[in-house]
């Protein structure tokens, strides 16, 4: 059986008050993997000639990265999810659809997600870095550290300081979607469906071939290259629906004066009941400090809740972002105040202790 994992999440004015872009994931990871916050400065890379060490494969340098902050599995390169000094934050999912995984060693999603922050100052450049190494390099080989063969494909949730991107991928081929609602998630399956403002020039053409798409009526990605039945996507009872239905409720009654977060990760409540979507914990950032508010305990919908505890994939790790739309010059405010000079908040949470809720 397929694990159930991760929620990606970003809400866009008007939304959100006085301009912001929140961003928001959970990582559900192995529950005796080591996930660390880590910070990789700004450099210049003289010797363009010396490959670049991924998680499995080596690839071409670039003359120079950007200063980024990531969550990430202690043994790999890549990255669950973080940011970088321009304000591009980045999330990615596991996916699975029609076309085949590949166990053969290329690049991670998660070594992706690392390279689409080192190499670009703008959601939407980011977005060309991962599609140009997914097209030359593929991606592909085991997402687990220990004998658990874990592969997937991938979707990423791209957003910066004034705009958002979803990008999901079959092997080689991919859709994107600029996100034009105001807030937009993303969980483990496709969701892109009608709305593909990018795609593989030959995406279409493989699907006809395959015998997926008759090549007719319109094209949908999600119905197409995988199994979902995206007629009832929006009125299920899985994560990805539960998660939007969570966003869509709060987003006229965010409050003008604390940043009102609905973040993914879930806590156990003393009777030991997990609260499910409707139960998840919204987090106001106030001026001087960052506090929990539970909501009402619930039972969790059909497909996991966003915080698998008490599985052998729990919620291993936390981020979220608030970022000013056009403002601010490169840099993090690594305290949990407003943003100071328009430069964007992060908070992270670093292991795998549901009730524990410690932000860094």
């Amino acid at each position: 059986m397929e694990p159930c994992s991760c929620d990606t999440f970003v809400a866009l004015p008007p939304a959100t008050v006085e301009n912001r872009i929140i961003f928001g994931k959970n990582s559900d990871r192995p529950c005796d993997e080591v996930q660390e916050v880590v910070y990789f400065p700004a450099a210049v890379h003289d010797n363009l000639g010396e490959p670049l060490k991924c998680t499995y494969i080596e690839i071409d340098q670039v003359p120079e990265t950007y200063a980024i902050v990531l969550s990430r599995p202690a043994w790999l390169w890549g990255a669950e999810m973080g940011a970088n000094e321009h304000g591009v934050c980045i999330g990615n999912e596991a996916v699975w659809g029609r076309e085949d995984v590949c166990d053969e060693e290329a690049l991670l999603g998660m070594d992706l997600v690392r390279l689409g922050l080192e190499r670009a100052n703008t959601a939407e450049k980011a977005l060309d870095v991962i599609i140009y190494l997914l097209e030359k390099y593929g991606q592909g080989g085991n997402c687990s550290e220990g004998r658990m063969v874990f592969s997937y494909h991938n979707s990423f949730l791209i957003a910066d300081r004034n705009e958002a991107w979803i990008l999901e991928t079959a092997g080689k081929y991919w859709a994107a979607e600029k996100v034009q609602e105001r807030v937009r998630n993303i969980s483990n399956q496709l969701s892109i469906t009608t709305k593909i403002d990018r795609e593989h020039p030959a995406m279409r053409n493989y699907a006809k071939q395959k015998g997926w798409w008759d090549g007719k009526k319109e094209f949908d990605f999600a119905a197409t290259y995988s199994y979902l039945d995206t007629a009832k996507m929006m009125t299920s009872s899985g994560r990805y629906c539960e998660g939007y239905k969570l966003l869509d409720k709060h987003k006229a009654t965010w409050e003008s004066a604390s940043l009102f977060v609905a973040s993914s990760c879930c806590v156990s409540s003393p009777c030991g009941r997990h609260h499910s979507w409707a139960g998840c914990t919204i987090f106001h950032a106030g001026r001087l400090s960052l506090r929990g508010t539970l909501l009402a305990c619930g039972a969790p919908p059909r497909g996991g809740h966003p915080c698998m505890g008490g599985h052998s994939l729990r919620t291993s790790a936390l981020r979220m972002g608030q970022l000013h739309t056009g403002q601010g010059g490169p840099g993090f405010e690594p305290r949990t105040s407003h943003v100071v000079d328009g430069r964007p908040n992060h908070w992270a949470k670093s292991t795998a202790l549901n009730a524990s809720l410690i932000f860094i």
